[in-house]
């Protein structure tokens, strides 16, 4: 008989020994683990290597799986045993990592005889256990490693442990008894150095196996198979991090034990910050979470959140870092800089859920007091961190979603204006300036801020910030923020428009014209001119506001010539032929030409812009064509800005309104009343959409605003 098949049967003896159904009675203590340790160790190293024998398909077609899973079932019956039961169950767990160890038949009969299960309630029990003897920590990592072998590319056992919880469970048994970056906290002079030493070493033994075997269990599968059950612990982890600690393990001085737990803490903190990450991008009910003054992960009585908002403005390295050398120094801080940029992505994301809008503006934890200190923090006792004042202004932006708050924070007692005016500066960092101008956008949409934020001098400080410049094409985020907010402040309001086209030479609106001439991307071209559209408007209303232009009082003679100057400006090749350019490329949004439109007809208002518009128009502008429904790809083509207006008028798409036909049949008519000193010019004006408007006309119950816009103008040729 094979030494495997003797060891089996005394394993069924062993078992038959303590069998419920023929002794009820028997007590735990009473139960011969001695023997069974003995046996099962054996076996478990017959197991540890595969040879022509076979033993793993032998003894998996047999009754070992259930009997393992009777055993461990005794033993772990609600609470974690006593010693010997104990050193038996690292035996039997041995076997059962072993025995699936790259045998897919072995793990499906493991699922069948419910061993996952069972070793899934260890490590229950073992999430409570807040001081664990060595025999505790091998009989844990033992099985962790044995269900990481069970699942290892066998997507029945993933699907199992998935069922079970195990990724949770994992997870706050690997946090609990190895909480990264606390060991160095505490002073055990009553153990060992050599125990001490093992004990580290099996915790990070077994939370480098709880990780894999999160993610064996995580591979193919859509969803993170981590729950929001697991935030408190992932939040917790952060926690040893945040204050400086006194360094009092002696194994800070055991350079080996340090550098191993150094690597093990990293790695963990990675781990969390990961799946925090993920966790708030993907899960609603995450990001929710974090808003419930009830959440206290930490022995303090933190919040998520507050833990969250501490680790990101107080975590720093720890000090015994730089004991192995400052190249080893570098790369960790380089990991914990990851980690906190990890962090600062999961609090944006927590900013920028809808419903926690309201929690997270009053919330007990201050988030928006918090956030306007980190923009503040800048330059304070030569204090510089960027990475506050980044994640203040992307946080502030998500939650100032509602006017009434974008009010506020210009108010007391935040007065943010100011502060995001100062850092604005042209050297600061291109990530700075995204998340300052990102917030400035958002804060420019509310009708009321407009004048505070233009009085601050914000337009004058974009056009000096360098966001426009050539320098910066490589932004494109930040230049279409930058113009956001311009075209807001802008929007119906002389004095910004004034303070924009009068900001420095070259002012706002001519970097504007020069980035959407050299700029390839549509939304820089077409939202970069509706800039130009907005500054027309507001320059050309009759019934425009009181004007404030700059800190000292100016006369309405000199307000007068300013606006009149702006005006004329706007009449010039450039932003006309912005304009125009944005009647073809605009083809497929109404709105981009109906802006378009009425801008023009503003600045045709006299011969001398009538006369621009006109040669504008009739010069060809190059565009790219997209086929989606032909699927080839998309081509380089060109229209006119005259062919583009003449399909508004006709309607050749099909698909532009009567107001929209009726404001192009205006423009048209302005260029014919304003370029009649030029009789070339209107009659090349003229021929070019006569057609168009007898169409018009000849079109039987068209609107009555579209009819006689075409009268007016067919009747000016």
């Amino acid at each position: 008989m094979e030494p495997s098949d003797t060891l089996e049967a005394k394993l069924k003896q062993d078992l038959a020994t303590i069998d419920t159904a023929s002794n009820p009675d028997l007590r735990l203590e009473d139960i011969p683990w001695p023997a069974i340790e003995a046996s099962a160790r054996e076996l478990a190293n017959v197991l540890r290597s595969k040879d022509s024998a076979d033993h793993h398909t032998t003894l998996g077609q047999g009754s070992l799986p259930k009997n393992l899973a009777a055993l461990l079932s005794k033993a772990y019956d609600g609470k974690v045993p006593g010693d010997q039961a104990k050193l038996a169950s690292f035996e039997l767990l041995r076997i059962s990592a072993n025995l699936c160890m790259d045998h897919d038949v072995n793990r499906q009969r493991c699922i069948d005889v419910g061993l996952l299960n069972i070793i899934q309630s260890i490590l229950n029990q073992y999430t409570t256990v807040s001081e664990p003897t060595i025999d505790d920590l091998k009989v844990a990592k033992t099985a962790v490693g044995a269900l990481l072998n069970s699942c290892f590319g066998f997507e029945p056992s993933r699907k199992a442990l998935i069922a079970l919880g195990t990724p949770d469970t994992a997870i706050q048994l690997s946090l609990s008894l190895y909480p990264p970056a606390k060991w160095v906290t505490i002073q055990e002079d009553s153990t060992s150095l050599d125990i001490l030493i093992t004990s580290y070493q099996l915790r990070i033994g077994l939370t480098d196996w709880t990780w894999r075997l999160v993610s064996a269990i995580a591979e193919g599968v859509e969803t993170s198979p981590v729950s929001i059950k697991s935030l408190p612990f992932l939040v917790s982890a952060l926690s040893g991090f945040i204050s400086p600690v006194e360094a009092k393990s002696r194994l800070v001085e055991h350079a080996e034990s340090r550098n191993a737990l150094i690597t093990a803490d990293l790695e963990t903190l990675e781990e969390c910050v990961t799946l925090i990450e993920a966790l708030s991008l993907d899960s609603e009910p995450a990001r929710l979470a974090f808003g419930k003054p009830s959440s206290t992960p930490t022995a303090d009585k933190q919040t998520l959140l507050s833990t969250l908002l501490d680790f990101i403005e107080h975590a720093d390295y720890p000090v015994y870092w730089s004991l192995d050398g400052e190249e080893e120094l570098k790369k960790r801080e380089k990991a914990f800089d990851l980690c906190k940029a990890g962090s600062i992505k999961a609090l944006v994301s927590i900013a920028g859920e809808g419903d926690a809008m309201d929690a997270l503006w009053e919330s007990p934890d201050k988030v928006v007091n918090r956030m306007v200190s980190w923009i503040n923090i800048q330059g304070r006792n030569k204090v510089h961190r960027d990475d506050l004042v980044i994640a203040g202004c992307l946080t502030l932006g998500n939650i100032a979603r509602k006017d009434a708050y974008c009010e506020a924070l210009l108010g007391e007692p935040y007065n943010l204006a100011s502060s995001l005016v100062k850092l604005l500066e042209p050297d600061a960092d291109i990530k700075v300036k995204h998340a300052v101008t990102g917030l400035l956008k958002n804060l420019a949409q509310a009708a009321n801020n407009r004048k505070a934020l233009g009085e601050s001098g914000i337009l004058e400080k974009l056009a000096l910030s360098k966001v426009w410049d050539q320098s910066c094409d490589m932004a494109e985020t930040v230049q279409v923020s930058a113009i956001g907010v311009a075209k807001h402040l802008c929007n119906g309001d002389v004095s910004n428009t004034l303070r924009l086209m009068n900001s420095s030479e070259p002012n706002g609106v001519d970097q504007i014209l020069a980035l959407v001439k050299r700029s390839d991307s549509i939304i820089v071209k077409s939202e970069g001119t509706r800039v130009v559209a907005y500054c027309v408007r507001s320059l050309w209303r009759k019934d425009a506001p009181g004007i404030d232009v700059g800190s000292s009082p100016l006369r309405t003679e000199d307000i007068a010539q300013r606006r009149q100057q702006a005006a004329n400006d706007l009449s010039k090749e450039p932003a006309v032929r912005a304009l125009v350019d944005l009647l073809v490329t605009g083809q497929k949004h109404a709105i981009l030409l109906n802006e378009s439109c009425f801008a023009l007809n503003l600045i045709a208002g006299n011969s001398s812009g009538a006369t621009v518009i006109s040669n504008a128009l009739a010069s060809p502008v190059e565009f790219i064509q997209s086929n989606p429904l032909s699927g080839e790809a998309p081509t380089t083509t060109t229209m006119t800005g005259t062919e583009a207006l003449k399909a508004i008028i006709s309607n050749t798409s099909g698909k532009c309104a009567p107001e929209l036909r009726a404001n192009a049949c205006s423009l048209v008519w302005t260029l014919l009343r304003n370029t009649g000193q030029n009789k070339q010019i209107k009659e090349e004006v003229g021929t070019a959409f006569k057609d168009a408007l007898k169409e018009v006309l000849d079109t039987k119950y068209a609107p009555e605003k579209l009819t006689q816009a075409a009268k007016w103008a067919y009747d000016a040729i």
